[in-house]
């Protein structure tokens, strides 16, 4: 046990040097940008709070839709981090304490304790969000009821983490933790969902378990009525929500450490042969960009290209995270569709807000691509490559990688919406007006924080969001919010070339 005190206080030193290293960018920028998203989004928290109290109140009946959503989404954050701590980085090498002599169950029991770690941190992200949309005091109460309620909510997110890595040692020797399987079995996660007619959802159940807290949270934080407060189902089952996340968090544990122990070993060249970036069949080479796109001027066509074989060939967990991120988008978009407790307006608000989002996790592999060619970025400066090219290649690579989502969301939307015809042509107008300010603002914007490539995504999605909400929620004045837009652009445009002279190079 020493051993394993000796590693999680290295690790702890670890994380303590990379808070000192980047304190500014974290304890100083970074709420300063949260801040502002958060003054922007609370003007319209007010026309969201009835909508999202209905879809997040969950019912007696289980699994319900909302409980299940969220636990899948933050399932698939924890995802890529578990897998890494599990096996390495795909594709990179082992770990490095694969080589000391640390017996298995105590790299379990590290394991065990840096994803708690890691989870502890998001649960607190996610009490802290609740606190600051809370509309009168109902869940944050000073009753004698608010540490078993917090207490659970932690429990749900640590259960949440036992369930990760019972999945990671057993989906890897299965060979069905490559983001093409875990894609396709999302999409059949959201089918079983959206379908009435699949009344087969059980096996989804962990999920709905640990995401009913969160549902449950919610709800109370964004309404005044205590009712709220209560999970419908615990109640009739005369157990707590706390034994029963607990009973979950022991036996997905438990049946992890047995598997860790006997099969991590020899899953090891498994886990890293997932995703390797190398050159595989079936992946374009984009050749016919060089004779076919005459527009663009030949160092830009080659820039693009090898962006695009870089995010096709997987170069970080970052596309994966996103693609997984944008099918979650995709099925909360039909979740609303087909949520008959709602109007038709806001049925469509809310389809076309789920689609932004889902467009915004597909161009966030933009800034992560960047951060990844920082170290190798020496090249375009010493070519003799025009700085507008540089930026403008990113500009069209957001353009492009967001081109999938608007085909397929919209696909969604004009298929599941309620209403006549016109009104999905509408939202399908509004989806490609701000699924395009997104990819812009983006694409214009990667280079202004290079370095932190998350706070370059606040930035861009603080503003992107903003006229987006505009756009979705007061499309009367469409041509008063391009205006601004356009102007915002060329405000960016005009220092995206200093920008990128200036760009330090990372070795």
């Amino acid at each position: 046990m020493f051993s394993v005190l000796k590693i999680c206080l290295a690790r702890a030193r670890i994380f303590r040097r990379f808070l000192i290293q980047h304190g500014f960018v974290l304890f100083i920028l970074g709420p300063m940008v949260v801040g502002a998203v958060a003054w922007v989004a609370e003007r319209y928290l007010d026309l969201l709070r009835q909508p999202l109290v209905q879809l997040l109140a969950p019912n007696g009946g289980f699994p319900d839709r909302p409980s299940t959503v969220l636990g899948l989404m933050a399932a698939a954050l924890l995802w890529p981090s578990t897998l890494r701590e599990v096996f390495g980085r795909p594709g990179r090498g082992q770990d490095l304490l694969d080589a000391l002599p640390i017996s298995e169950a105590r790299r379990f029991l590290v394991v065990v304790w840096v994803s708690i770690s890691r989870v502890l941190l998001l649960a607190l992200v996610f009490g802290i969000g609740l606190w600051t949309l809370e509309q009168e005091p109902t869940f944050f109460s000073a009753d004698g009821e608010l540490p078993s309620r917090m207490g659970t909510l932690v429990l749900a997110f640590v259960a949440l983490a036992m369930i990760n890595l019972l999945l990671v040692v057993v989906f890897v020797p299965l060979r069905l933790a490559s983001t093409g399987r875990l894609l396709g079995l999302a999409g059949v996660a959201t089918l079983a969902l959206a379908q009435p007619w699949v009344p087969a959802r059980w096996w989804l159940a962990p999920f709905a378990w640990t995401g009913r807290p969160m549902a449950v949270a919610g709800s109370a934080a964004l309404s005044s009525d205590p009712r709220f407060l209560v999970d419908p189902l615990a109640a009739d089952m005369g157990v707590s929500s706390g034994l029963l996340l607990l009973a979950l968090t022991v036996a997905s544990a438990s049946l992890a450490g047995g598997i860790f122990v006997r099969r991590r070993r020899l899953d090891l060249e498994k886990a890293q042969s997932l995703d390797l970036p190398v050159e595989r069949r079936g992946i374009p080479g984009f050749h016919w960009l060089e004779g076919r796109v005459t527009l663009l001027p030949p160092s830009t066509l080659a820039q693009l290209r090898r962006d695009l074989l870089m995010i096709l060939r997987r170069f970080s967990p970052a596309v994966p995270l996103a693609l997984g991120l944008t099918a979650l988008a995709d099925l909360l978009l039909v979740t609303v569709a087909l949520d008959p407790s709602l109007p038709e307006l806001w049925i469509h608000r809310a389809m076309v807000l789920a689609a932004f989002v889902g467009a915004l996790a597909a161009v966030s592999v933009v800034p992560f691509l960047l951060k990844e060619q920082l170290p190798v970025f020496w090249l375009e400066k010493s070519t003799g490559v025009a700085l507008e090219h540089v930026w403008q290649t990113k500009w069209i690579l957001s353009g492009l990688v967001v081109l999938p989502q608007i085909a397929l969301a919209g696909g969604l939307i004009l298929w599941l919406g309620p209403g006549n015809g016109w009104q999905g042509v509408v939202s399908m107008l509004q989806l490609i007006a701000s699924a395009g300010i997104a990819a812009t603002l983006v694409g214009t914007t990667v280079f202004e924080i290079a370095e932190q490539p998350i706070l370059g995504l606040l930035f861009s999605g603080f503003v992107s969001s903003a006229l987006a909400s505009l756009m979705i929620f007061y499309p009367q004045a469409w041509w008063l919010w391009l205006i601004f837009f356009g102007y915002f652009v060329s405000l960016v445009a005009g220092r995206a070339a200093r920008r990128v002279r200036y760009t330090e190079v990372e070795l």
